[in-house]
């Protein structure tokens, strides 16, 4: 199992939040996750995947890919953002966050999708 913000943290990824970034990181952990299945080890990846160049990348280079997609409305995220994420995106005084200020690009035909 493999979470977003803790392999930044792990990786010592100093990238920024801004789209370009989240793209370069995106490709890291596709990769990464890429290898560890090629070892026949079973990845769960947790992140915000917004990019359907990256998810194209996954559904071609791994056999066993499979998108979860969990959309949850933006008064959901604000209930349950202990870091105050939200908040600090909407003030501006922590920019570039996904469904706020930037636009993710939704899964086309996720494996599976809900409603959250």
């Amino acid at each position: 199992m493999l979470d977003g913000d803790v392999m930044r943290h792990i990786m010592s990824v100093e990238g920024g939040h801004d789209r370009a970034s989240r793209f370069d990181i995106a490709m890291l952990y596709s990769r990464l996750c890429h290898e560890i299945s090629e070892q026949g080890i079973d990845v769960i990846c947790a992140t915000i995947s917004m990019f359907h160049k990256v998810r194209l990348w996954n559904h071609a280079n791994m056999t066993r890919y499979r998108e979860i997609y969990l959309r949850a409305p933006l008064e959901t995220r604000r209930l349950r953002d202990p870091k105050g994420l939200c908040r600090q995106a909407e003030s501006l005084e922590k920019p570039n966050m996904v469904g706020i200020d930037i636009v993710g690009e939704e899964p086309q035909s996720p494996g599976f999708a809900a409603d959250n």
